[in-house]
């Protein structure tokens, strides 16, 4: 039988990381609203048609790394062409890349870095290691997995204001609690 503080500290970790969870999800949202506005705008300053519906699917669909980027740009390269040719085209790739580029490097690292308290090196490494490593589920699930590293280490090795508690029975050895 689980004793009632080893209990309140396994119930303490799982609000710890569901804090992470739900951080990191209400971040992802706020950057994938950013870029559908920042797509709506390039594509009216690009000419290109339809520039409410791509923007919309495009901040949907940017919950799923390099889905939005796709999203957005085959179906503006293809009205851009047929609207207005080669340098219409050129021009709506070149704004569309330039939000991806800053999505990249400021929007992730900066606000997913602020709600998950993360270090912008420390997304920009997890994304690479977690991408490397898994593809895109390693890229979705990088920064959560990052931001809950610092939650596993107090709960395992970190200091504790309570009682130790051994952790033997989970095969963690003689560490404490």
């Amino acid at each position: 039988m689980v004793s009632d503080q080893k209990q309140r500290a396994l119930a303490q970790l799982l609000r710890e990381l569901s804090g992470v969870a739900a951080a990191f999800i209400r971040a992802q949202l706020i950057v994938s609203a950013i870029v559908g506005f920042l797509i709506y705008a390039v594509l009216l300053v690009a000419g290109v048609p339809f520039a409410p519906v791509i923007a919309l699917a495009t901040a949907i669909t940017d919950l799923i790394p390099y889905l939005g980027g796709l999203v957005a740009l085959v179906p503006s390269i293809l009205l851009a062409l047929a609207t207005g040719g080669m340098a219409k085209a050129i021009l709506a790739v070149l704004l569309i890349l330039a939000v991806f580029g800053a999505e990249a490097h400021l929007l992730q690292p900066q606000i997913v870095g602020v709600r998950t308290h993360l270090p912008p090196s420390a997304i920009v490494i997890s994304l690479l290691v977690g991408g490397t490593l898994f593809g895109v589920m390693g890229l979705y699930l990088a920064v959560p997995f990052a931001a809950s590293l610092p939650i596993f280490y107090r709960f395992f090795w970190g200091e504790r204001s309570d009682e130790s508690l051994p952790i033997r029975s989970i095969g963690l050895g003689q560490t404490q609690l």
